[in-house]
């Protein structure tokens, strides 16, 4: 604007000015008045308009920040992704997942983070969201920043044209322990099948040919089966012991328990179902533990059994417990034909048996000392076994004091 054009607008404000004073002049004082008012009221309205519009504002800014913590915090990652797959929103919980900061994270490819063995996955699946516009799931392998590998499911949905909204869920645990239940069950399969084809062999042979065979023949029959059943109810008992153990449902109510008092009792036990072997009981020190009793039982009847099962009849079994400053040692020595080096870490795994054949008894299910390990560590102690072929075995295990 030009020099003479600014004192051409001020000379025509200055006129306006004049009129609408020589206007105000005019009017009465009535008039006056009746415009103060008008003015005045016009002045609390605006006030007010005012106040609601600070009210209005600071709910939605609640409201934004109400939905930013919903957003951050949220239990599973949020990312939202441009046409070129890149990330332009991402939540605080997407950011730890991915192991990154949020200022690193932005603008950076998704497919950075997907293996790039489902690359062609990623994409088709990103492909069919897009064109069919409504909510698609997948599982994926992914990676963190720093390469680590994880497993994801994703919830994609479309939003304004070419961009995506994802829901990203870490499910690694969830598949860990879906292939381990896969696993358990196969080998649960595997080891019922085996007693059970027994008991059904011998059965048919004793309905089929049971005119015809001799009285020792039904007899040796009958006493495969009763061995293959009990082989079987061991298993289901300790099946039954796992899962409580794994569900969370093993409670251990302790008590004062007399040690020696406690072997005393197992050997004679012990003496019944194995009359052809001798059980001894050496004890040193503190007599006094306090233990779930009926738990403690059933770890050390677990190894006494075992120790007869894979010693020749007429073996010895002896039972130690000694006292040390924080913890009594029980340990169980057998005479059996002992267990390789190579084999000894795989005992307390399920389904695998001792490193022999029992000479006498039910096969073992491979399941006792898995029972016999997750006891022991659930009072807080430990459990070991040392041994050396044709030397015998000490399977040994600590108890708190």
């Amino acid at each position: 604007m030009g020099k003479q054009t600014s004192e051409d607008l001020r000379r025509k404000a200055e006129a306006q000015l004049a009129e609408r004073e020589g206007l105000i002049k005019s009017l009465e004082r009535a008039d006056l008045e009746s415009l103060a008012h008008e003015l005045a009221v016009h002045q609390v309205e605006l006030e007010i308009q005012n106040e609601e519009l600070r009210r209005t504002r600071e709910e939605a800014e609640e409201a934004r920040d109400r939905y930013l913590d919903l957003f951050d915090f949220a239990p599973v990652g949020y990312f939202t992704l441009d046409e070129h797959n890149r990330i332009v929103e991402a939540n605080l919980t997407g950011c730890q997942l991915l192991k990154t900061g949020r200022s690193s994270l932005l603008k950076q490819s998704f497919t950075k983070f997907v293996n790039p063995e489902e690359s062609d996955r990623f994409y088709l699946y990103r492909k069919k969201v897009l064109e069919d516009g409504t909510r698609q799931t997948a599982e994926l392998r992914m990676q963190k920043v720093d390469g680590a590998p994880f497993h994801a499911q994703v919830l994609a949905s479309r939003v304004k044209e070419e961009r995506l909204r994802l829901a990203v869920i870490d499910v690694t645990e969830r598949k860990k322990t879906d292939e381990i239940k896969d696993e358990f069950l196969s080998l649960v399969s595997h080891e019922m099948r085996t007693p059970l084809t027994v008991m059904l062999g011998g059965l048919q042979t004793l309905v089929a040919q049971g005119t015809q065979l001799t009285e020792e023949e039904r007899a040796r029959l009958l006493e495969d089966a009763y061995l293959e059943t009990a082989s079987l109810a061991d298993m289901v008992n300790n099946l039954l012991e796992l899962s409580r153990y794994r569900a969370g449902r093993l409670k251990l109510t302790e008590e004062m328990v007399d040690v020696p008092r406690l072997l005393y009792h197992l050997v004679g036990r012990a003496e019944e179902q194995h009359p052809g072997y001798k059980f001894e009981v050496e004890c040193d020190g503190m007599r006094r533990v306090s233990a779930a009793r009926i738990r403690l039982e059933t770890v050390v009847y677990n190894l006494l059994d075992n120790a007869a099962k894979y010693s020749a009849e007429g073996s010895t079994v002896r039972v130690l417990c000694d006292a040390r400053d924080i913890e009594m040692i029980v340990s169980v020595r057998d005479e059996g034909k002992g267990i390789a080096v190579e084999d000894q870490d795989k005992l307390f795994t399920q389904f695998e048996r001792l490193g022999q054949d029992s000479p006498v008894g039910p096969r073992g299910t491979g399941l006792g000392l898995v029972v016999c390990k997750r006891l022991v560590e659930a009072h807080g102690g430990r459990i070991w076994v040392k041994s050396e072929p044709s030397k015998g075995s000490i399977f040994s295990f600590t108890i708190p004091l």
